[in-house]
């Protein structure tokens, strides 16, 4: 039988109707979104592959945004179960932003479907809320994305994070700023206000607050996750080396960012052994703690510059921290040191309370806000435009 086959068993806890669901990994599905690109998918699914512990975990499903027959034989290729939205034409307002870039509402509705059926479905493949063996989880791939040989083994470790604490969103796979140039500690996780994607765990629990208000054909729907009625204030858990990596340099999003940042990602290569690795640090509390003492005893550094300078001549010496002004402040660091600028709904790429890590020859340099920040650095504690003026 192919990795993730149709014989597992669910672990549950309580009924269907209970709202206790178990995220042991034969009780999370991976569920790969596919459309038109035949040669991508067979990428994916080969990594997948590669590193799929087989038997009955983590059941692997690829879910195709219509009919294709190139794409339908990658999947009979390699054994894994096949979902077919039945995909329809979708108008849009003339000359809207949509209307130009109609791939993200097509993405968007495809997205819908595919988790309101795997949630709807146990691994016998049958559908309805009803049965007492559905999944608690889902894992999210795209056809374009490349896993590391530990991706599962890093998302059995760190799914009990996420069923025992409510204040997570989800788990991923993805450090957005995890580029070559900064290369990071295999074993390091980290909490996260910014939804990275990418490859990342969605509980049902946190599905069925999102089920209800889905964007559908309104589009970008990890844009939308990221905006406060969905989020919340809740972290993401996020590694500091990358366990996937896209290489979508063709697609929805036509490369936006990809040779300038997403191609220049590191994929995790070495071995960590999740068995035995202690991830309780990240609970909330734990996390809050450590992180304020990394900063309280960062010696601060009045630019890049200094920064680069200080890390070359020790790298074993103690965190960095650079604080920035304002929000143009801020940017033009990211500019500087090469890692996406943008903001979403005010939050940076992998930034925690405002404050983005990077490491610079081993040491931790944190862009810190020179002014109180609770996640939107836009605006400061107590609600007005933030900076320091």
């Amino acid at each position: 039988m192919q990795a993730g086959g149709a014989d597992s068993t669910l672990a549950l806890t309580g009924g269907a109707g209970s709202g206790n669901y178990k995220l042991s990994p034969e009780a999370i599905a991976v569920v790969v979104i596919a459309y038109n690109r035949p040669q991508y998918l067979d990428e994916a699914l080969k990594s997948i592959n590669a590193s799929h512990p087989g038997g009955s975990s983590f059941p692997v499903y690829v879910s195709q945004d219509g009919e294709n027959g190139p794409v339908t034989n990658v999947v009979l290729k390699y054994g894994y179960r096949s979902l077919v939205h039945p995909r329809k034409i979708l108008s849009f307002d003339r000359g809207s932003y949509l209307s130009k870039n109609q791939g993200y509402a097509y993405l968007s509705v495809h997205y819908g479907w595919a988790l309101r059926t795997l949630f709807g479905m146990g691994p016998s493949g049958a559908s309805g809320a009803k049965s007492a063996a559905i999944y608690a989880g889902v894992i999210i791939l795209e056809e374009d994305i490349r896993v590391s040989t530990d991706f599962f083994a890093y998302f059995e470790a760190a799914a009990p994070l996420l069923e025992s604490d409510p204040t997570l969103l989800c788990v991923s796979a993805f450090n957005d700023n995890g580029q070559d140039a900064f290369p990071g500690d295999p074993r390091a996780l980290h909490r996260s206000d910014f939804f990275p994607g990418l490859g990342w765990l969605l509980s049902r629990r946190l599905w069925d607050e999102l089920r209800p208000k889905w964007p559908e054909a309104r589009g970008f729907w990890d844009d939308w996750l990221r905006e406060t009625p969905q989020r919340k204030g809740r972290a993401s858990i996020r590694p500091e080396v990358s366990r996937t990596v896209t290489f979508g340099a063709v697609g929805t999003s036509v490369g936006q960012f990809y040779q300038k940042y997403l191609a220049k990602i590191s994929l995790n290569v070495r071995k960590v052994d999740w068995v035995t690795e202690d991830l309780s640090y990240l609970k909330q509390q734990s996390y809050d703690a450590l992180f304020t003492e990394w900063l309280d005893k960062a010696t601060a550094v009045p630019n890049l510059e200094s920064a680069r300078k200080v890390a070359e001549q020790d790298r074993e010496g103690a965190n960095l921290v650079l604080r920035y002004r304002d929000e143009a402040d801020f940017v033009s660091m990211c500019k500087q040191l090469g890692l996406m600028e943008d903001l979403k709904a005010g939050v940076p790429r992998t930034a925690y309370h405002g404050v983005v890590l990077v490491r610079i020859n081993g040491r931790r340099l944190f862009l810190a806000p020179g002014y109180k920040v609770e996640q939107d650095i836009t605006v400061d504690g107590h609600g007005k435009k933030a900076g320091i003026h």
